[in-house]
């Protein structure tokens, strides 16, 4: 006869293989769902502007093409905030693996490139913010 506590080890290492996916499934039906919804609520759509600056004649110089959207702030909010939450558990579950000893441990490595995507967010976002208007930065 197979005794209980002789099984809960096994069917809790066995349970966290089955958590990844449960959860990888769940942050990707969440993005989805709100892409999917930003899409048939508020479709982005082709805009041509002009650049600063005219010819004697009072031509325009030069132009260039975007998508705009009328109301894109909600979604962007969200999906910021949805993302932004996972990477910082993301960078908090690997500060707390960094000290696990192991011969094939990749905590360390995981820690650096999470945190690399923590700066790119961080010093990205307000970069982009700032050269908004300006085409040729994108």
């Amino acid at each position: 006869m197979i005794e209980l506590p002789c099984l809960l080890p096994w069917l809790f290492s066995s349970l966290s293989y089955l958590l990844f996916p449960s959860q990888f499934i769940i942050m990707f039906t969440l993005n989805s769902a709100v892409l999917l919804t930003w899409t048939l609520v508020d479709p982005l759509y082709y805009e041509r502007r002009n650049m600063p600056g005219t010819d004697p004649w009072n031509r325009v110089l030069a132009t260039y093409g975007t998508c705009v959207g009328d109301r894109p702030w909600p979604y962007v909010t969200i999906l910021s905030l949805l993302n932004g939450g996972i990477l910082t558990v993301a960078n908090v579950q690997a500060y707390m693996a960094r000290n696990i000893q192991s011969e094939f441990s990749e905590a360390k490595y995981v820690a650096v490139a999470v945190g690399c995507m923590l700066q790119a967010c961080l010093i990205g976002g307000p970069i982009l913010f700032v050269v908004k208007e300006i085409p040729q930065a994108w």
